[in-house]
């Protein structure tokens, strides 16, 4: 068992509880060796030693379950405390807690940006949602939802958008209208020429490093908008392969910028 700390109280290791029962037992029974084998006393304090460090570990079970950022099974309660929806199917233990920790940082029911996206993630499948106020006029609100998990590239269908729409509008203002729309995914295709050394390992590498920065373009998106993609920001991601000593990028050649609902995905990557 390795010690840790419950509040400011030091767990003790297994092999401390040993220690300490045994000495327990010294101090009760003056003269008696319990280190002997085979002895009655020496399994007694093991049982025993054993027994508390088990008490010890389910109390700080319990202990980490009082608070969002590390409790597991008592992430259902945070919830159910919250102005939230419950688990949705299938929803892993880190995207309830993004959203209850979501809701913890915002003030709830206001009808602003934050409102609009926990509104849209408190529906199934719905895993991040983009927000882009009065972008149909003033007074109008588009939620740009994310369906990670059950769409490609996480691109809801027209029909997802529609149930999503229906949903919302039991949360939201009675004022302004709700357009629940899909991002629009924009192919950014990659020509890499004279890679060193040019073999299946680099290249299945460099491709993991390129899939991963494009998941984490869209993953950093908070809003409708997103910064320029340079071509160096790509050479940089290459360049970042392990077995990769030198390459040239051939494509794309200019920044590339992306408009209010789109967002960058990785098209075809070829190597000449």
């Amino acid at each position: 068992m390795v010690e840790t700390n419950i509040m400011s109280f030091k767990i003790p290791s297994l092999r401390e509880l040993a220690t300490r029962t045994k000495a327990t037992f010294r101090a009760h029974m003056p003269g008696t060796d319990v280190e002997a084998y085979p002895s009655n006393i020496a399994v007694i304090a093991k049982v025993m030693s054993g027994l508390m460090a088990e008490i010890y570990t389910v109390l700080g079970d319990i202990r980490k379950q009082l608070f969002v950022e590390t409790a597991t099974w008592g992430l259902d309660l945070h919830a159910k405390e919250r102005p939230i929806e419950q688990r949705k199917a299938n929803e892993s233990d880190e995207d309830l807690r993004n959203r209850i920790k979501h809701a913890d940082a915002k003030l709830p029911e206001g009808g602003n940006e934050d409102d609009y996206v926990r509104w849209a993630t408190n529906c199934q499948d719905v895993t991040r949602a983009f927000v882009t106020p009065n972008g149909m006029g003033i007074g109008t609100v588009i939620v740009w939802p994310m369906m990670d998990e059950v769409r490609l590239n996480g691109v809801p269908t027209l029909d997802d958008c529609t149930i999503i729409k229906t949903k919302m509008q039991l949360n939201i203002p009675l004022l302004g209208e709700l357009f629940v729309l899909p991002v629009k995914p924009i192919n950014v295709n990659i020509a890499i020429t004279n890679l060193q050394p040019d073999n299946a390992v680099t290249r299945d590498e460099i491709t993991q490093e390129i899939d991963a920065y494009f998941a984490s373009l869209n993953k950093n998106r908070t809003n409708g908008q997103l910064e320029d993609l340079h071509p160096s920001n790509i050479s940089e991601v290459i360049s970042a392969a392990t077995t990769e000593t030198s390459h040239k990028l051939n494509g794309p050649t200019q920044i590339i910028s992306f408009g209010i609902g789109e967002i960058p995905i990785r098209g075809v990557i070829s190597f000449v």
